[in-house]
């Protein structure tokens, strides 16, 4: 579901043979009419207009000079389409970001606060499957973000 301008939960769904999928009810307004697709790691992000836009912007502060991160920001961005979710909540995943990442058939929606992954389903529930095994130390990475989140909250 889309809480305010945030995505949360699962949702399994089918691709069919012309490549599009009917995105989550729960997801189409935040969505609609034309969020952006790009592949990050082993999934794609689908990112609201106005969110890819901040990627964007944050993006446009990355020194020209900088080889490294500008590597990453032209395969994002290169890499990135514009899509449209129809009359019938489909969306049109493109073959190359498919083939990129090995999507199929049978696939996952994941709510990610401010974008929604697409996996291919069974690298999804390996990726699951790998957190639950390593939850412990995963959750210590995060420790640090929500510090520094509520030391910025307790300042304001």
């Amino acid at each position: 579901m889309a809480i305010g301008r945030r995505f949360v939960g699962r949702y399994e769904h089918t691709i069919d043979p012309k490549g599009r999928v009917i995105v989550p009810s729960r997801y189409r307004e935040a969505l609609a009419p034309y969020p952006i697709i790009t592949i990050d790691d082993n999934h794609l992000s689908l990112y609201p207009e106005q969110a890819w836009e901040e990627i964007m912007e944050q993006y446009d502060t990355i020194a020209e000079d900088d080889y490294e991160a500008q590597r990453i920001v032209r395969y994002k961005v290169s890499s990135a389409f514009e899509a449209e979710v129809d009359k019938q909540g489909r969306l049109l995943i493109p073959q190359h970001l498919r083939e990129a990442i090995g999507l199929e058939r049978d696939i996952v929606f994941a709510g990610l606060g401010n974008r929604v992954e697409i996996w291919d389903k069974e690298d999804y529930m390996a990726e699951i499957q790998s957190v639950r095994e390593q939850e412990s130390e995963l959750r210590a990475k995060i420790k640090p973000y929500r510090e520094k989140y509520e030391e910025r909250r307790n300042n304001q």
